[in-house]
């Protein structure tokens, strides 16, 4: 997650080559973030019906907050924290691919050349269980309230919502469920 770029700049060229090569986030992977996918291009909230996936892929960048516009001061994402952690596969309950976080660090340094190389930085990892998951409560919820990169509009504009569910073809599929395969699936 980052600061929207100044208006008429473009996203630092590491942020580019890491949204264009870096690995996406997976919105199921996240209880609180699980029914959130990015809105339709007429504003209205995406509705699925039996079979659709339920969330969303993320992308790996996404921005937060206001775009500066001249010598204007807007507020910015100021925290330097990573929550790090593994996702695991629930083959019990099959409820899908989950992340559990284990550990946060954090700290002064923003991750760039000149924090690596110029700066004096302070930073700390922290395995406290409660301290864990509200930083990562925290993450949540500024990635719930962020836009894709691309986006960058001068104030915020969230572009997740929570999904809507076609409750006429649940229920359909519900009565009579089986027609929805053809004879070639393995459902």
């Amino acid at each position: 997650m980052i600061n929207k770029p100044a208006r008429g700049e473009i996203a630092h060229a590491a942020f580019n080559i890491y949204h264009q090569n870096g690995l996406p986030v997976e919105s199921e992977w996240f209880s609180k973030l699980y029914d959130l996918a990015p809105v339709c291009p007429d504003g209205h909230p995406r509705v699925i019906g039996p079979g659709e996936r339920t969330g969303s892929t993320l992308g790996p960048l996404r921005v937060f907050g206001y775009q500066q516009s001249g010598n204007n001061i807007v507020p910015l994402l100021h925290s330097k924290m990573l929550v790090l952690g593994g996702t695991y596969e629930d083959d019990e309950d099959f409820t899908g691919v989950h992340f559990v976080p284990d550990i946060v660090w954090i700290g002064s340094a923003n991750w760039t050349d000149l924090a690596a190389n110029l700066h004096e930085e302070s930073a700390t990892a922290v395995a406290d269980r409660s301290f864990v998951k509200d930083a990562t409560n925290f993450v949540i919820r500024i990635i719930s309230e962020s836009e894709p990169l691309e986006q960058c509009a001068v104030t915020p504009r969230p572009d997740l919502a929570p999904v809507d569910f076609d409750m006429e073809a649940f229920a359909e599929f519900g009565s009579n469920g089986v027609e929805y395969f053809s004879e070639d699936d393995d459902g």
